[in-house]
């Protein structure tokens, strides 16, 4: 985290068939991947909040298979893949806290193909409510108060979240 920048809503930090070069902290505010089925339909893959590690399940493959925005504005620290090797022989405990990281977004990709696969929409909602608010309150400690610590989860990240096209405003919600 030594080169801290900060980015827009919306910016990319990678897209779909990148060379892997840059993995990120993201040291505040939401960014979120996904992969993009048709002109306007996309699917969210994964959302990260401050303290994530981002890029790492594609850090050794030859190219992106998602592309990543920030769904916010906030803060990230890039750092070259190349450094990795480096973190592994020189400071273990970081190398373990990287690869804790990259095991914890495999479990969860896999949680939520099961639950995809065998649950209904609401379901879905619920899973992907309780999934966001357990690592905010890993990563913010005790959210007693039942207030989220930022309002990037909105209907449209909610709709994205399943798979759904944001509704317009003027449509409401039905």
């Amino acid at each position: 985290e030594q080169d801290p920048q900060e980015v827009k809503k919306g910016h990319e930090l990678w897209t779909v068939g990148m060379r892997p070069d840059q993995l990120y902290t993201l040291r505040s505010d939401w960014a979120y991947s996904y992969h993009c089925l048709g002109e306007n339909t996309i699917r969210v893959l994964d959302i990260f909040i401050p303290g994530d590690l981002m890029g790492i399940r594609d850090a050794t493959l030859p190219h992106h298979y998602t592309t990543a925005a920030m769904l916010t504005d906030g803060i990230i620290c890039p750092f070259p893949t190349g450094r990795i090797k480096d973190i592994f022989e020189t400071h273990p405990n970081l190398a373990m806290g990287i690869h804790a990281s990259a095991a914890r977004q495999q479990a969860v990709i896999t949680d939520r193909l099961i639950n995809v696969l065998s649950n209904d929409a609401r379901c879905r909602i619920a899973h992907f409510i309780l999934e966001i608010y357990y690592r905010i309150k890993r990563v913010h400690g005790d959210l007693g108060s039942g207030r989220w610590p930022h309002r990037a989860c909105t209907i449209k990240l909610r709709r994205m979240g399943l798979g759904k096209p944001p509704v317009p405003r003027s449509a409401g919600y039905r």
